[in-house]
This record gives structure tokens, sequence and C-alpha cells, in this order.
């Protein structure tokens, strides 16, 4: 059984705290781990994202449509 906490995040939705773009990343915390959330476009704040991929204390995401 895999119990890693990266792989079950794929694929997790949330609304962003505030906005994020490639040169800027954002933060969000989960199960008390802060996450550093990039992507390679623009996002508003408060969009909804869903995470496309995840690595040790980043996820990288992507608009939710």
């Amino acid at each position: 059984k895999d119990t890693n906490v990266e792989v079950g995040l794929v694929g997790h939705q949330f609304q962003l705290e505030k906005g994020i773009s490639p040169d800027e990343p954002g933060e969000y915390v989960y199960s008390g781990i802060s996450w550093k959330v990039v992507s390679d476009q623009a996002i508003a704040k408060a969009a909804h994202v869903k995470v496309a991929k995840a690595n040790v204390g980043q996820l990288t995401v992507k608009p939710d449509e």
C-alpha cells in the first residue's frame, strides 16, 4: 500500500489564497505541511485549482475547469 502523501495529493482540488504565476509561487497548508504551489501560468487569487504533479514540498497546479 502506498502511503506517500505526495501521490495522494495528485488530483486534489483547493482554492488559492493568493494569485500565483511562474515567477511567484504560492503556499498551501495541507495535513499540517506547508507546500510551495507552482504553475506554468498565472492563476488569480481565489481560483480553484487541481494538483497536476506533487513533489516533496511542492505542488504543481493547474486551473480546475
